[in-house]
């Protein structure tokens, strides 16, 4: 009701007989270059593609509406004590109307995910011979799709630009030193 007070409730989670495992494809192509013109440089670029189906999550994060539990009142539980001001019988089920004292959970299996994304890096090593190796690099990670279907035949919806964590493009920038020394023992 508009204006109630919704109470922390602990969540029950249990297994699931039903379940079938989760099942994913993965595929990736990639290809690094060293030009001998340039010693120390490399250059690198990768594509993959990850397909997921029969994801598993609790049917509290799968089923939607109130809480994620659709007002299915097979997933709560409530007090018996009917002593209650304005305790009432569920005319559905015959039983009490409690208040709510737990929420039950269980894993189930939802949709699917298709991740396609390319990572491409240049790097470049730099010798000395007093000071160890230094190493500068460029790392980019572009998400091209990342695809989610709630429930099998539902259709796909992409999240890239929607979400903060599936924005499309990620990059990092790095140096590096190491230093290596060897001693001859006789």
């Amino acid at each position: 009701r508009p204006g109630d007070v919704i109470p922390q409730l602990p969540i029950i989670t249990s297994g699931n007989p039903r379940l079938s495992p989760e099942e994913s494809d993965n595929w990736s192509a990639g290809a690094v270059y060293t030009p001998k013109q340039v010693p120390g440089l490399r250059l690198e670029a990768q594509w993959f593609q990850i397909k997921r189906r029969n994801e598993l999550a609790t049917g509290s994060t799968s089923l939607g509406g109130n809480n994620g539990l659709s007002g299915d009142p097979r997933f709560y539980i409530r007090d018996p004590y009917d002593g209650y001001p304005g305790a009432k019988v569920d005319p559905k089920t015959g039983e009490l109307a409690g208040p709510l004292t737990s929420l039950l959970d269980s894993y189930v299996n939802v949709g699917s995910t298709i991740v396609d994304s390319i990572d491409a890096g240049i790097s470049y090593e730099l010798p000395t011979t007093s000071a160890g190796t230094w190493t500068f690099s460029l790392e980019v990670s572009k998400a091209l799709s990342f695809r989610q279907e709630g429930d099998p035949g539902t259709g796909y919806v992409d999240l890239v630009g929607t979400v903060t964590s599936f924005d499309g493009l990620r990059n990092l920038i790095g140096r590096g030193w190491v230093t290596v020394r060897s001693r001859n023992v006789s």
